[in-house]
């Protein structure tokens, strides 16, 4: 039960609200420290209790009464009176309301998860890039936000914000916690907008930016008694640092903003195999603002479960590094890290853990490569969680072939130095 006091006309009176408050059966009361009623006479009156904000109804009006009540703090005596009196009372009306309460907000949590090659063990040459997940968590109920994927290619599902996110922007509480812009972020369905959404976050970035020093152009970051020269731009999803200590130190940072869901939650009419997310045991999952022809069209990320999926797979990390180097010493720019690795994904379920253990790097190099030949004639890799989604479409067939005769030349060099190589017959 929680108490608000409001004013009436009358200055020696108020009127005190006394709430009955009706939680669900998992939250524990005891376990907060402060409560807060918003807006009791409001049509969704909110109860913040600590970090966490909670959502009512009125179940009914349990009706008002009136009466006096001692008053600690009387008024100066009349003069006119002779003699003064013994108690001075004051008119006090209370209103008792009963709420139906439901977790209608969550504590922000916002959190940094390191991603990507260098962190996976998956990088080729010295780590000069690093990915960084952004994880943002929203004061809104995860279970009332919708993932949808109709008319959606690959692994993409719309994010459908409940009615209460449009309230952020309104409510005090959140307001001045950094949501005053979130009533614009979605549209007339309620759809979240991935351009908004960045848009929001590059202000971050350059609000933090303006707050560095400025040395010839550039911002400067000191730290431990050194200088760093610090620029910014826009690449995909994400946001770059460039760190610069020196010409031949600089190392790049993408902060990407992401949105995290967990199992059992996932979109409506999916073609991702969820089947091979249940299997990892690991819940959790992103969404990420990737630019794509569909503003609100977010791309699911699962790294947690492919981390499950390649490890201890002995040289499997090494084979794939082996690979990316080929690529870039033949030139295939266009074939991203991740189409090689998801060839990896794809092995790594066909083969047992016993075929990984047992098999030389020199062996798996090979026919990894025969692999990636096959794909590339075919001109087909399939989109590891989502099989229907061909990753080569938006490379040209004639582009593919011409990688795959590149390929065969280098793998019937290597076969036929088998003879004069030990090495390569383990």
């Amino acid at each position: 039960m929680s108490v608000e006091k409001m004013s009436i006309e009358d200055s020696d009176s108020e009127e005190e609200i006394l709430v009955y408050a009706e939680f669900e059966d998992n939250v524990n009361i005891n376990k907060y420290r402060s409560v807060h009623v918003l807006g009791v006479n409001g049509k969704n009156p909110i109860i913040q209790m600590d970090d966490t904000f909670f959502m009512g109804k009125h179940e009914s009006s349990l009706g008002t009464y009136m009466y006096f009540e001692e008053d600690p703090s009387p008024h100066s005596a009349d003069p006119l009176f002779d003699k003064l009196p013994e108690k001075s009372l004051k008119f006090v009306c209370k209103t008792r309301k009963h709420l139906n309460m439901e977790h209608a907000y969550v504590t922000p949590k916002e959190g940094k998860e390191y991603l990507g090659s260098y962190f996976d063990g998956l990088r080729v040459g010295r780590p000069t890039e690093y990915d960084i997940n952004i994880v943002l968590t929203f004061y809104v109920n995860y279970d009332k936000i919708d993932l949808v994927s109709n008319k959606t290619k690959g692994a993409y599902a719309s994010v459908i914000m409940p009615s209460e996110f449009r309230r952020l922007s309104k409510i005090p509480a959140t307001a001045t916690k950094g949501f005053k812009e979130t009533e614009l972020w979605c549209d007339a369905s309620h759809r979240l907008s991935m351009q908004r959404f960045r848009s929001w976050m590059q202000k971050v970035v350059d609000t933090a930016l303006k707050t560095l020093p400025v040395e010839n152009g550039m911002k400067i970051l000191k730290l431990n008694n050194k200088s760093f020269q610090i620029a910014s731009k826009t690449s995909g999803p994400a946001f770059t640092l460039t760190i610069i200590e020196s010409s031949d130190n600089i190392i790049d940072i993408d902060l990407v903003p992401t949105l995290a869901f967990n199992l059992p939650k996932i979109p409506n009419n999916t073609k991702i195999d969820f089947d091979k997310v249940r299997k990892t045991n690991i819940k959790q999952y992103f969404a990420v603002p990737k630019p794509t022809d569909d503003d609100f069209n977010w791309r699911l990320a699962f790294p947690y479960q492919e981390k499950y999926y390649i490890y201890n797979k002995h040289n499997m990390k090494s084979a794939i590094k082996i690979l990316k180097l080929l690529r870039d010493t033949q030139g295939f720019h266009k074939l991203a890290s991740y189409y090689i690795k998801t060839i990896f994904l794809w092995e790594a379920i066909e083969n047992t853990d016993n075929f990984w253990k047992t098999k030389s790097l020199s062996f798996l190099v090979i026919f990894m490569l025969k692999k990636l030949k096959a794909c590339l004639s075919n001109r087909l890799i399939k989109n590891f969680w989502c099989p229907d989604h061909n990753l080569l479409e938006t490379i040209h067939a004639e582009t593919c072939q011409n990688w795959s005769n590149r390929l065969s030349h280098i793998i019937n060099d290597i076969e036929n130095n088998k003879k004069s190589d030990p090495f390569l017959n383990c």
